[in-house]
């Protein structure tokens, strides 16, 4: 017997072309994209929504009904490339800038579009047979990028799935990152509603509002559609300076206390955000890539402080915003 391990697996995606149906393909060959470095496959579940059937006359179950099927997994990994970034802002939502005039493409700019980008994970594994599952007419539910001091960028989806299929190959083969790069928070600058701070953590979460359609005649979903967008995040500052106080504003704050009520309208609504991740290419300390985001209308929800004899004083934020759009330079 061989024991199945994720040694010897494969973890890929790519994107289709119709919802649930054939991949993207450059000269009749099938293109995988990475999930970057330390990517892990977690929760897939398969759920048929079986109902037993009951007749009157005895307490017995006589007949059993498979429902819809509804098919989940997340996915989370240190963020090493754009990969991804299609998939999270929707079909479309990709420009490709030249930002340096040197009619050379250096810059991938996205923008949440109206419509989801469906795409297939894959899978597999070794034992006793080698195992590929493919999972089609994937959507990301919902997506979140995190980082703090001392710790690589790391982000996460939640996703569902219509189907999957099975097949068993000679060979199973991994798909690594093309790029070779240290993926380590060593640069990265934040602007939080116009003031910079000292930031110990952060992370952004988007609930995408991907939603997925059934209709009759079949138990898998049908179509796809784009509902709300959410998005709102956190944050831990160090407490330099009383700038911090000022935000506070946003919550409803006087000069001289707490207005009673917080008064909505003081809760400030045209902010932006923005913050840079930069990942280092070649280990010298330098981040020659980046990651940029860009959060618009933000307002802080809330905020709150720990003091404590020998430990650093810090706020922690939480904020909801209107929107997100996201960039990543790789040159």
């Amino acid at each position: 017997m061989v024991v199945a391990t994720g040694n010897y697996g494969r973890l890929a995606f790519s994107y289709e072309t119709t919802y649930g149906g054939s991949v993207e393909t450059d000269s009749g060959i099938e293109i995988y994209h990475d999930l970057g470095y330390g990517a892990k496959l977690t929760g897939v579940n398969s759920n048929r929504n079986t109902r037993v059937l009951y007749n009157i006359g005895s307490p017995f179950g006589k007949k059993m009904a498979a429902l819809q099927y509804e098919g989940t997994f997340g996915v989370d990994g240190i963020l090493t490339n754009d990969n991804l970034f299609e998939a999270i802002f929707g079909e479309g939502s990709k420009t490709e800038v030249d930002s340096n005039g040197d009619t050379e493409i250096d810059t991938n700019e996205y923008a949440p579009k109206y419509h989801p980008k469906s795409f297939t994970l894959q899978y597999g594994y070794s034992g006793d047979e080698n195992i590929l599952v493919d999972l089609k007419g994937c959507l990301i539910k919902s997506a979140s990028v995190s980082a703090r001091i001392n710790e690589p960028i790391r982000y996460k989806i939640n996703c569902v799935f219509q189907k999957q299929l099975k097949s068993n190959p000679t060979s199973i083969d991994p798909v690594d990152p093309t790029e070779v790069a240290v993926p380590t928070f060593v640069d990265a600058d934040l602007t939080f509603m116009g003031q910079s701070f000292l930031v110990q953590d952060f992370s952004v979460d988007l609930d995408l509002g991907a939603n997925t359609v059934y209709g009759l005649g079949s138990a898998f979903t049908q179509d796809m559609y784009r509902g709300r967008l959410a998005v709102n995040g956190s944050l831990t500052v160090l407490a330099q300076k009383d700038d911090i106080l000022d935000l506070m504003y946003s919550l409803g704050w006087s000069s001289t206390g707490i207005t009673e009520p917080v008064d909505s309208s003081t809760v400030n609504e045209t902010n932006n955000t923005t913050f840079t991740l930069g990942i280092d290419d070649d280990g010298d300390g330098v981040a020659d890539r980046s990651f940029g985001f860009t959060i618009t209308g933000v307002a802080i929800d809330k905020i709150g402080q720990d003091l404590e004899a020998g430990e650093m004083v810090l706020y922690n934020i939480d904020y909801v915003a209107l929107l997100a759009e996201a960039s990543y330079k790789f040159a």
